[in-house]
């Protein structure tokens, strides 16, 4: 379809609430359906590193490359300012995608299509800040993409439309977040139209159980995606080979041990389970019959494989570590790994 016919199509005024990089697909497709952006809002400018440079939001670098106008409210919960600045946009709709603040009830009831969210989950599960590391650090088969009407409470609006997708054993964060990102830009564009059909047609901004499924109808108990702290990157190798990589996979690219008093972050695993066989990847099949059921104290290194990784002792079964970055070095895997780290059978990860 061509971009003229694309910008045929009704136009909704949009302010926009997103921080990260998962927000940028649905601005982007959002602004090339032709509908109208009022406004940017996203989180203020960081400091990263040791230096003094402020640095915007990945959100906040797009909206200027393409030209609109943007708000970096500090606490929109108590800046009148600001709300009544945003307010006066006159917007038909707040459209939210990991935006990072909670949204006072007079910013949510202003628009005349009310606020939805875009929320990376399956909800009722996991409402919250991380759904997508929760999710894989449970260990969930799936997850996937609820678009939803923003109320009072943490994520706990009806649902308009939602879709599930499968998590592989050998996901990571980012690889998950990208096809999370891509499916919510999809599905807010459906759901946008879907609203402003039923807004026309009942002269109203109340939503009913005919158009949106209060979340206490949907499959699921509600759970919490607690905020990651520093303290979840860490590795006990005490704990199962499924649970470490889990970690690894979850917490990508910030899970880290100790190798000789230096951080190594640990950036690509896979546990070498006999019973998740067909789960595993090549390398991992054709190796699990030799080491799956290796057992050494915790932490300890029992084999090195050239050209491959380091296969390493958990509580349970082994782990094969491909890539890891030892700290003052970039990430490394294959024979590159084997020659920074100059481990040995026998040598203990802390």
């Amino acid at each position: 379809m061509g971009r003229q016919s694309i910008n045929n199509r009704r136009s909704v005024k949009i302010v926009f609430w997103g921080t990260p990089q998962f927000s940028i697909p649905t601005l982007d497709i959002l602004t090339d359906r032709g509908h109208r952006i009022m406004a940017v809002i996203t989180q203020p400018d960081k400091k990263r590193g040791r230096g003094t440079e402020l640095i915007p939001s990945p959100i906040k670098k797009r909206a200027l490359e393409i030209g609109l106008e943007v708000y970096t409210p500090g606490n929109i919960r108590v800046d009148i300012n600001e709300q009544e600045q945003i307010s006066r946009l006159e917007a038909d709709i707040n459209i939210v995608v990991a935006y990072g603040q909670i949204l006072p009830e007079c910013i949510l009831s202003n628009p005349r299509y009310g606020s939805w969210n875009g929320h990376a989950s399956l909800l009722p599960r996991w409402r919250g800040a991380a759904p997508i590391q929760r999710c894989i650090l449970n260990g969930d088969r799936n997850t996937g993409v609820a678009i939803m009407c923003m109320e009072k409470g943490l994520d706990t609006g009806p649902v308009i439309i939602s879709r599930a997708i499968s998590i592989s054993l050998n996901q990571n964060y980012f690889q998950l977040s990208t096809l999370l990102s891509d499916l919510t830009a999809k599905l807010m564009i459906q759901a946008i139209d879907k609203i402003e059909d039923y807004y026309k047609l009942h002269n109203s901004n109340i939503v009913d159980s005919t158009f949106v499924k209060s979340q206490d109808t949907l499959e699921g108990k509600p759970s919490y995606a607690n905020m990651i702290n520093k303290l979840d990157c860490r590795i006990n190798w005490d704990r199962s080979s499924i649970e470490i990589h889990r970690r690894v996979m979850a917490l990508y690219p910030n899970s880290f041990c100790l190798l000789n008093s230096k951080r190594l972050k640990i950036l690509q695993t896979e546990p070498l389970i006999i019973d998740r066989n067909d789960e595993l990847s090549a390398i991992a099949r054709s190796i699990v019959s030799i080491y799956g059921n290796d057992k050494r104290p915790p932490g300890q290194v029992i084999d090195i494989i050239k050209d491959i990784g380091i296969i390493i002792s958990t509580i349970s079964e082994p782990l094969i570590i491909y890539e890891a970055q030892i700290e003052g070095k970039k990430p490394a895997n294959g024979r590159s790994l084997l020659q920074q780290l100059k481990v040995s059978a026998g040598t203990i990860l802390k």
